[in-house]
């Protein structure tokens, strides 16, 4: 109970802290205006996207749940836990689909960690991918395209071995970890042996590869929504320069502490992104404050009807 009301107090400071120096740097009535003045078509379909990127999620966690759980009951899931991903710090929120998964469908602990271990893979192997290829295409980011091009292939093989070589991999990794003495390390090596053990219970390649195509697709609209709520502020960038930025609040959403519902935390992550593809800082804090109050309201609708409706069936 003391390490909650410590982590609160920590993630208020952070919050009003954060805020505090980033509105310093913006015009209050800039802000106001900007709300005000939001192109509502684009607000629209940014909407639309977003809900999009649930139907991938489904057809995702349907495909890794060998289509045991009606479509339209895993969609609820999928509504409520990310509602309750965002709202809580550090991926926290993840717990919900593992309470959501035995309470309401009767799954066991250990299926549902599986297939929230091998989604949360695909998504870290997307966003890095789409990264990594936006960062080509950007131009105030100077990289050497022959290293992106080959950390890409180092991903691109990465995900081959883990589909085709996951036994051999248990066994590298276990051999490291017993040479290394390092606490660290085992726990990283730990930490990766996990992870592909979870794949062990994922045994058709259909699925592995729907799964990771699905993620694509997702992080595919994530990018896209984001991108129309820039346009519904008038701001136009290119789109490798929108996929770009928007990596860096995803990063801050794994930080141990963070600002409440990510106030401060998300909002620096945006000023970060955008400041490196050539975005003013004000206008960066901006687009960071605007998206986050219109995603709030993105994953509210869908969360809480989705919740009211379950609590509804369960009576």
């Amino acid at each position: 109970m003391v390490s909650k009301a410590k982590a609160l107090i920590a993630s208020t400071l952070l919050t009003i802290l954060l805020l505090y120096f980033l509105l310093s740097q913006l015009d209050l009535r800039l802000l106001f205006n900007t709300l005000l003045n939001l192109n509502p078509i684009y607000v629209f379909l940014g909407f639309l996207c977003y809900l999009t990127t649930y139907l991938f999620r489904t057809t995702r966690f349907y495909v890794l749940l060998n289509k045991s759980i009606p479509f339209s009951e895993l969609f609820k899931v999928v509504c409520v836990h990310n509602m309750f991903n965002n709202l809580l710090p550090a991926r926290t929120g993840e717990v919900s689909f593992l309470y959501l998964l035995k309470k309401f469908h009767g799954r066991n602990l250990g299926e549902a960690v599986a297939v929230l271990v091998v989604a949360r893979f695909f998504d870290m192997l997307s966003i890095l991918t789409f990264f990594l290829i936006s960062a080509i295409f950007v131009k105030s980011v100077s990289i050497n395209k022959f290293l992106i091009a080959s950390l890409i292939f180092i991903l691109l093989l990465i995900f081959l071995l883990v589909i085709f070589s996951r036994k051999r991999i248990l066994n590298a990794l276990d051999f490291f970890q017993a040479k290394f003495d390092s606490k660290i390390v085992k726990n990283i090596l730990r930490v990766f042996r996990d992870t592909i053990t979870e794949f062990e219970s994922v045994k058709n390649l259909k699925i592995i590869v729907l799964s990771a195509l699905f993620s694509f697709c997702m992080w595919f609209f994530l990018y896209l929504t984001a991108f129309l709520i820039l346009l519904s502020m008038s701001i136009y960038i290119e789109f490798a320069s929108a996929i770009f930025a928007s990596t860096f609040p995803v990063v801050t959403t794994l930080l141990p502490i963070q600002g409440f519902v990510g106030f401060g935390t998300i909002e620096a992550g945006w000023a970060i992104g955008f400041s490196i593809v050539g975005i003013p800082l004000e206008i960066a804090v901006l687009y960071g404050l605007v998206w986050h109050f219109i995603v709030i309201i993105y994953y509210l609708i869908p969360g809480i009807v989705a919740m009211a409706k379950m609590h509804s069936s369960k009576g």
